[in-house]
């Protein structure tokens, strides 16, 4: 096996990220790595260190409306960035955006309404 093993700090480097960070990615097994008896360094693939960068990163189609001339269009968003106009934001975030706005007072006082 011809493959390039890093040490911790070595993989933090490649990948352009701290090695606290890249440490919690070990800890979560977002990076496979394992720790040498000795002394508990890790020892990482390279491998590995781009299978962990590819699985951040998720380019996925998603449907929508395209907000300039209202038609329905299919594109694919990178799924790190924020929502921009014509994308599908997660549930979690509408139920977030829907209570805030339910939270808000109305003008004046509560109204009291029955259903009937």
């Amino acid at each position: 096996m011809d493959e390039e093993v890093f040490t911790l700090r070595e993989a933090a480097a490649f990948m352009k990220f701290g090695e606290r960070f890249t440490r919690g990615l070990i800890k979560a097994r977002k990076l496979l790595a394992s720790q040498t008896s000795k002394n508990g360094e890790y020892r990482i693939l390279k491998s590995s260190c781009i299978d962990c960068i590819k699985n951040m990163t998720h380019n996925e189609s998603v449907g929508g409306i395209d907000c300039s001339n209202k038609t329905e269009v299919t594109k694919t968003w990178q799924s790190t960035s924020g929502a921009k106009c014509g994308t599908v934001t997660s549930q979690h975030q509408t139920v977030v955006e829907l209570g805030a706005r339910l939270a808000q007072r109305t003008k004046g006082s509560p109204r009291n309404t029955t259903i009937l």
